[in-house]
């Protein structure tokens, strides 16, 4: 059963670099995040596997690089909104995603926000992270800090000061 994941994990890492080759963006996800996908997939497959779909139609370029930096953006899958704290106290262009799930009767939020900033320079959208929706950006120094030093390893240029 893990093997099978682990396969599944890998053909779908290896359809979105296929998906890419054609794009007006490139969706970039850091090492650290594909771990905590991987790590997804293991404890929840299906909200690994509806995370992962998102994932993949924003590599078929289903919306564009702008939308994905509009506060308030939506669409049948998620929504989008800047990470306030992160772009105020510490300046760096963080955005997260609140994808939808579904049932027969309701849509639903999955439990997991994804993490991303965009890099225009290189016209791609670096994925970070996954964070538990229920866990607050202020609280979670641990976290955001990590986040931080993805974003900074990335070489993504800060805010400017208001």
């Amino acid at each position: 059963m893990i093997e099978r994941r682990e396969n599944i994990v890998h053909n779908i890492f290896t359809v979105l670099i296929y998906i890419e080759s054609n794009i007006m963006f490139r969706v970039d996800i850091v090492e650290e995040a594909k771990e905590e996908i991987r790590n997804l997939f293991k404890t929840d497959e299906n909200q690994a596997g509806r995370l992962f779909a998102v994932i993949e139609e924003l590599s078929k370029n289903c919306v564009s690089i702008d939308d994905l930096t509009y506060p308030g953006f939506e669409c049948k899958d998620f929504n989008v909104d800047a990470i306030w704290s992160i772009q105020n106290k510490m300046l760096r262009n963080m955005w997260r995603l609140k994808i939808f799930g579904f049932t027969k009767k309701a849509k639903f939020n999955l439990r997991y926000r994804v993490i991303y900033a965009p890099d225009y320079q290189r016209n791609t959208i670096h994925i970070l992270g996954l964070m538990e929706r229920d866990v607050n950006y202020e609280e979670d120094k641990e976290f955001i800090a990590e986040i931080i030093r993805r974003y900074d390893c990335l070489g993504l240029s800060k805010l400017p000061r208001a």
